[in-house]
């Protein structure tokens, strides 16, 4: 009678197992497949691909651009958002930040690479630029923040081959506030990063000050593509 007695329970706890672990395979087969859905709509980056003042729509020749709204073409569908770290949820005492498919910079075996643009809706100048990478499967690898504006005197530029190697040099604005014009703009440092084969966002040693002087005018980088004017 006592192994009788034990045998509707072990079956319980059986049935219960069984359950529990389909709910996972079910859960990891959804989150998947969402994954591949958000994935599947970022557009394919033309290399090299380029973030500047003038993808944003700011023209600082013409100050009013500056100021207005930014508009949102691509926004990412809420349900999507789990795949963004730290996304600044719907519902916060903060400001609504809207985030927008830009590109999708790689799709392998290994990793998926792609950019985010995360904004605030009243002005161009709360946009932050986020390259993220994730596994085959939808986990993040690396996330890094490789663009921002958040002010007319200093911004960034990047420029991202082929290869994977993401420049990044920050620009200073000079102003003449009174007449709101546009006086100068001098680069203020360099940074570079590679994608390695594992999706890791990894910095490159960058040159000295002494050596970026001497190069600037060599740089590729400084070619007519990626202008600051």
């Amino acid at each position: 009678m006592k192994t009788f007695g034990t045998f509707p329970f072990f079956l319980f706890i059986g049935i219960v197992t069984f359950f529990s672990n389909f709910d996972k395979k079910v859960e990891e087969k959804t989150t998947e497949d969402l994954f591949k859905a958000y994935i599947n709509t970022f557009k394919q980056a033309s290399f090299p691909y380029i973030i500047s003042q003038k993808t944003q729509g700011i023209d600082f020749n013409d100050i009013e651009t500056v100021y207005e709204p930014a508009t949102t073409i691509n926004e990412i569908n809420h349900k999507y958002l789990m795949f963004i770290p730290d996304h600044r949820p719907r519902y916060s005492r903060m400001p609504p930040e809207t985030y927008e498919y830009q590109a999708l910079l790689a799709s392998n075996d290994e990793f998926v690479a792609v950019i985010v643009k995360a904004s605030m809706p009243y002005s161009h100048l709360a946009t932050t630029y986020k390259l993220i990478t994730y596994t085959p499967e939808g986990k993040v690898i690396n996330i890094k923040n490789i663009a921002q504006y958040y002010g007319i005197e200093r911004y960034d530029v990047v420029e991202i081959d082929s290869n994977l190697n993401v420049n990044i040099k920050t620009i200073v604005n000079e102003w003449d506030k009174n007449a709101q014009k546009l006086l100068s703009s001098t680069i203020l440092e360099y940074k570079s990063f590679i994608l390695t084969s594992d999706g890791t966002i990894t910095s490159r040693e960058s040159p000295s000050n002494n050596t970026l002087i001497q190069q600037q005018e060599k740089s590729s980088f400084l070619n007519s593509r990626a202008s600051i004017n």
